[in-house]
């Protein structure tokens, strides 16, 4: 049986371009290809040729491929990361300490510009140390059930980063009342329109004030105040 030949450099790349220059093409495809690519070829040739034209693609779309989720999942970061916008690792539960890979991913892989990230279950605080220091243009947060506490919060609340957010789901966690304060008073959260901290340990007082705030009064805001849900 003839082994078949590996792909020179060239035609990968080659191979990639034609991928790319076809309307059905998804963003799995191709940013498996890049992730997929040998390291004596140059890998980052794959990387900057998708980089190219990664805009064509929403932000909603430009996640982990299931292939790439398995690269994760065994510790493998790639530079490719830099590509996604948005990522979820809920799927990755089996993996111990996601926030320690999460870290990676952003360090490592270069995932700073992010604008959706999904989590439940996990090492919150982790995450938010990385979350606050090291990404920008987060549009969509949720991490649920994940220790949260008024401390990371006040440091979401206080970084210039959160300008960016739309979405902030915290449900589930153990915010209290100093939390939101903090976040009645930052500068750049004002532009939440979704606000979810169901399951927090918010007084009834503090859950008025939520709601009662200018800066979202357009917002929808879910929220407990002694067993009424909003």
């Amino acid at each position: 049986m003839t082994r078949r030949r590996r792909r020179t450099e060239e035609e990968r790349v080659a191979l990639l371009a034609a991928a790319l220059a076809r309307p059905d093409a998804s963003w799995d495809e191709l940013l498996t290809a890049v992730a997929y690519w040998p390291e004596d070829q140059h890998p980052e040739r794959g990387v900057a040729t998708l980089e190219a034209a990664a805009s064509r693609f929403d932000a909603y779309t430009r996640s982990p491929s299931a292939a790439v989720l398995r690269e994760l999942s065994r510790g493998v970061v790639g530079p490719y990361l830099r590509l996604i916008r948005w990522i979820d690792l809920r799927p990755l539960w089996e993996v111990r300490r996601r926030d320690l890979l999460f870290r990676r991913v952003v360090l490592e892989g270069g995932a700073r510009e992010l604008h959706g990230f999904e989590t439940r279950y996990d090492h919150g605080i982790g995450h938010f140390e990385t979350l606050t220091r090291h990404v920008h243009g987060l549009r969509y947060l949720y991490v649920g059930m994940s220790g949260i506490g008024s401390p990371e919060l006040r440091a979401l609340a206080e970084a210039p980063s959160s300008a960016t957010l739309e979405h902030l789901s915290l449900h589930n966690n153990v915010i209290e009342d100093d939390g939101a304060q903090a976040m009645l008073e930052s500068p750049h959260l004002v532009g939440l329109r979704y606000i979810n901290l169901y399951g927090n340990r918010l007084s009834e007082r503090m859950v008025e004030r939520l709601h009662a705030a200018p800066q979202w009064r357009d917002a929808w805001i879910i929220a407990h105040r002694q067993g009424c849900y909003y």
